[in-house]
């Protein structure tokens, strides 16, 4: 979301998992390149605070929306971009904070996914659904996400134009040598091809940067 704003764009973030106050509080930290805890705990330096003032203008002049998903399920998503036409950019997550608890959670998710897909046509808009793996990959050869971790009864992967996993092999094999490296697959692409991009992952700052940057 800060990365289409900064360009230019008209981006929202839809969360289900913290308050839009949290969530401007870690975009601020992000963009000044500060701890979350010592922004929150008000403990920064004179560069550090000079760097989240700095971050503060920046997203003062390009704002994102920033709004909690509540309890309304799509039908909220739906209210928010009739309210907020011309989003070209809506990121949810995650997407089972939609569930209503009507029916069990894949079904609720696969059902997410299809109006979903039908909400982004008919707004055109790009919607970026985000989920954990609905399965473990303990004891598999190879860690990396795939499209059956995905869960919704195959849904996600379905309705899905593009589908991206994110992967840290830190987090599996703990090791100085790949602190903070990171990979983002593309795992499909229905209008082209895939493959995965080198990333780096400053843990301190919640920030993901092109390697090659």
């Amino acid at each position: 979301v800060l990365r289409a704003t900064a360009a230019g764009r008209t981006a929202a973030y839809l969360t289900g998992e913290m308050t839009a106050a949290r969530v401007m509080e870690r975009a601020l930290a992000m963009e000044g390149r500060v701890r979350v805890d010592d922004f929150r705990r008000q403990a920064l330096d004179d560069v550090s605070h000079a760097a989240v003032a700095t971050a503060a203008l920046g997203l003062r002049r390009q704002p994102p929306l920033c709004d909690d998903l509540g309890d309304a399920g799509v039908a909220g998503v739906s209210d928010f971009l009739a309210q907020h036409l011309g989003v070209e950019l809506t990121i949810i997550d995650p997407i089972q904070a939609l569930a209503m608890g009507r029916s069990t959670l894949d079904e609720e998710v696969a059902d997410a996914a299809r109006r979903l897909k039908e909400l982004a046509l008919r707004r055109s808009t790009a919607i970026v659904a985000v989920t954990t793996r609905a399965g473990s990959p303990a004891g598999r050869p190879d860690p990396r996400p795939s499209l059956r971790d995905l869960g919704g009864l195959g849904a996600l992967g379905q309705h899905a134009d593009v589908v991206l996993g994110l992967f840290r092999e830190e987090l599996y094999e703990p090791s100085p040598h790949i602190e903070g490296a990171a990979e983002l697959a593309v795992l499909k692409n229905r209008n082209g091809p895939v493959g995965f991009v080198d990333l780096y992952f400053y843990k301190q700052w919640l920030r993901f940067e092109d390697m090659v940057e």
